[in-house]
């Protein structure tokens, strides 16, 4: 039994410590040499005067380093704060001061990082590039640590830890425009991670392939799952070239891997997907989004004998709460399945009961996986975090045999790829730029997406502003995938009488 989540690899390193763990880019790392690396760099942290319970943030690209630095940072009882890599300057600094880390670690060793972006962080003390070739100067506050090398004491760093203590801090989007900060203890983590392995069938034989960013919460919780197993992470650094993951699966006998529904849009456009050996895979997961029943039935056409499993949670949740085990694949289509093991979904009128089958009521959550609260924020985690337990805020139905079916969202909340975006905030950048009076930002359904951001501006009185211009606007400002995809130019938003602009009429 263990009970935090610096103990996944030690324990399998222990058992079989010349199993393979990790293969990325054609090296194989076995658990021995991954927990070695790991207890060097949580020996060189602690060196740096990293305290339990101080804040340190990721901001690192699909590597062995990710892995490697989180573990190492969980280890000595820090709290991981994963950063979205695609962030830009402003959205950056808002997190960083919002949690107020000093430390932060990425292996973005480019000039336009080192020399122009860190410079603006003021909150952070201590850089830490990790690379292989520290070519680029910095200021006094710049570290270059090459993880790989063998340099350093690799004993464990033995602290005292408990399931309690906060473990990570992942941000997510809200409704009031600016991101949360989900505080996940060890506890949370593990019994989602547990709950998973069970539902999952996750053996040490297995070889999850990771495509998704690993900053990403849904990510972070295959790569604990196998982990946990005692299988195997093959791990790629993005999902550019969907040729190469199909390749994959067939080179390193991938049992499983995890997309969002723009993911299984994309490999059914392969047109010679048939040829590839795919005869390892055993699983493949869908979560960040509802799949539509079309291309469920696509992918069970496609993949024969593959397990279609549809999955459902959130940040908040560690993060997964529900899933439609494969035997109801067809006679369930659209449906979000039913509770993982030691969680309890349940779906609430606005009087706290149970739906009946049509009737539409909030998802609420409970279980040992509910986060511990929204950081620095009382105000939104109350409301969320009731008695009966987490509120959604996403409405579902359930039928005769308890399957649920997502309806929708109560939040502001668009949904681009498994990325959570929120209007409020994609409007707030608008409305910054001069020429812009007013904005509405809505999701707009889109084949690949799943959901693409649409912006309604209304142009203030003599301004003249083009939607090429609103875009490299929004680019400089935003993350790529927040940058609205249809800009369209109106004389006035519809609103109601108290001024409340009418989103429903824009959609």
């Amino acid at each position: 039994m263990i009970y935090t989540i610096g103990e996944i690899i030690t324990q399998t390193s222990l058992k079989t410590p010349d199993k393979t763990a990790l293969i990325f880019d054609g090296q194989r790392y076995s658990y021995r040499e991954l927990e070695r690396k790991i207890n060097q760099c949580a020996r060189k942290l602690i060196g740096q005067g990293i305290a339990k319970g101080e804040k340190a943030a990721l901001f690192i690209t699909n590597a062995p380093e990710f892995i490697i630095a989180y573990f190492a940072l969980i280890r000595i009882g820090a709290v991981v704060v994963p950063v979205n890599t695609q962030l830009k300057l402003r959205e950056l600094q808002y997190i960083l001061e919002n949690c107020q880390t000093r430390m932060l670690l990425t292996n973005l060793a480019t000039d336009s990082f080192i020399n122009q972006t860190l410079p603006h962080l003021t909150t952070v003390q201590q850089a830490i590039v990790l690379t292989t070739d520290p070519k680029i100067a910095g200021d006094g506050r710049i570290q270059f640590w090459n993880l790989q090398t063998e340099e350093g004491a690799n004993d464990h760093p033995g602290l005292s830890l408990i399931d309690a203590d906060e473990a990570v801090i992942i941000y997510t989007s809200g409704t009031t425009g600016q991101p949360k900060g989900v505080v996940l203890t060890h506890l949370n983590i593990l019994s989602n991670v547990n709950s998973i392995v069970h539902y999952l069938r996750l053996t040490e034989d297995d070889n999850t392939l990771i495509f998704l960013p690993l900053f990403y919460s849904y990510a972070l919780s295959q790569m604990l799952t196998v982990l946990r197993a005692g299988g195997t992470i093959t791990l790629m650094r993005d999902f550019l070239f969907p040729q190469r993951a199909l390749s994959l699966v067939g080179q390193e006998g991938v049992t499983g891997f995890g997309g969002v529904p723009t993911t299984y849009n994309i490999l059914l456009r392969i047109g010679n997907l048939p040829t590839y050996n795919l005869s390892s895979l055993r699983y493949i997961l869908n979560a960040g989004g509802p799949i539509y029943p079309a291309i469920i039935e696509r992918l069970l056409s496609a993949f024969p004998g593959v397990e279609i499993i549809n999955n459902y949670g959130c940040s908040e949740v560690a993060p997964r709460a529900t899933y439609l085990d494969f035997k109801y694949a067809r006679e369930k289509i659209g449906s979000i399945g039913k509770a993982i093991p030691n969680v309890q979904v349940r779906v609430l009128n606005p009087d706290g009961r149970e739906v009946v089958p049509g009737e539409t009521g909030e998802i609420v959550i409970r279980g040992s996986n509910v986060m511990k609260g929204y950081l620095n924020n009382p105000v939104e985690t109350g409301r969320v975090l009731q008695k009966d337990g987490l509120h959604t805020g996403d409405m579902a139905t359930i039928d005769e045999d308890g399957f649920i079916f997502i309806k929708g969202r109560k939040s502001d909340i668009i949904n681009c790829r498994g990325e959570k975006i929120s209007a409020k905030e994609v409007e707030a950048v608008l409305i910054s730029h001069p020429a812009v009076y007013e904005a509405a930002v809505v999701g707009m359904p889109d084949e690949i997406l799943g959901e693409a951001v649409k912006a309604y501006i209304v142009s203030k009185d003599g301004q003249l502003v083009n939607k090429e211009e609103l875009l490299i606007f929004c680019a400089r400002n935003l993350a790529s995938y927040k940058v609205p995809k249809v800009v369209e130019f109106v004389a006035q938003l519809p609103k109601t009488a108290s001024g409340k602009v009418q989103k429903h009429l824009l959609k």
